[in-house]
């Protein structure tokens, strides 16, 4: 069974949030500290996938990954949703569904850049995203 962990990206401030903060039952994101809910407009919560990449670093939703199939030897660079109830990654022209072939490094996340808000944002400007890291090689 994977471990079942989130993390919060704050738009106003371009930074993971540090505050001590928990998920309701509804979703919501409470911030500890006020009891309160996160304003949900300035607030990315993304959920921990349950694999981590070569190097050991944690893979989460919003994640930009190169991966490369162990059986067929091509690679790639995408970034990871969460769409039809399964973890997937999302390239210009293709997704993919299966994990268990793929060897992963994460590159970064997509909320580096700007107008990268919300997730429909990232859904919205895959080629943007994979273009910008594959520039930065």
């Amino acid at each position: 069974m994977r471990e079942i962990k989130f993390r919060v990206w704050c738009n106003n401030k371009d930074e993971w949030e540090q505050d001590e903060w928990l998920v309701s039952r509804n979703g919501e994101i409470i911030d500890i500290g006020y009891m309160k809910p996160l304003l949900e407009s300035n607030h990315i919560l993304m959920q921990y996938i349950g694999r981590q990449d070569i190097n050991g670093k944690e893979v989460y939703e919003g994640d930009v990954i190169k991966f490369q199939s162990d059986i067929i030897g091509w690679e790639h660079i995408g970034v990871v949703l969460f769409k039809d109830c399964s973890f997937m990654i999302q390239m210009p022209a293709m997704s993919a569904y299966r994990w268990t072939d793929y060897t992963i490094e994460k590159l970064g996340h997509a909320f580096v850049l700007d107008g990268i808000d919300t997730m429909e944002d990232v859904e919205n400007n895959i080629e943007r995203i994979i273009n910008y890291y594959k520039a930065r090689k």
